[in-house]
């Protein structure tokens, strides 16, 4: 469990930053392309968050297992 949690976690976290710099950095013809109509990263900060959240309970569970 702890493991599937880790991994959900580093995928999504990762791919919301790449998504993130595609808005950020990329000209408008890519940045509609590849990351969707508009710039707001809104969606990739909640999906940063959500991710974080995974990972802090993979931590939880560890610690919990170990002790």
């Amino acid at each position: 469990m702890v493991a599937i949690l880790r991994i959900v976690g580093w995928f999504g976290i990762g791919l919301s930053a790449f998504s993130a710099s595609i808005k950020l950095f990329a000209n408008d013809e890519a940045a509609l392309r590849y990351a969707g109509p508009g710039r707001d990263l809104d969606l990739n900060i909640s999906v940063a968050a959500f991710c974080l959240i995974f990972l802090a309970l993979a931590a939880i569970l560890a610690e919990i297992r170990e002790g």
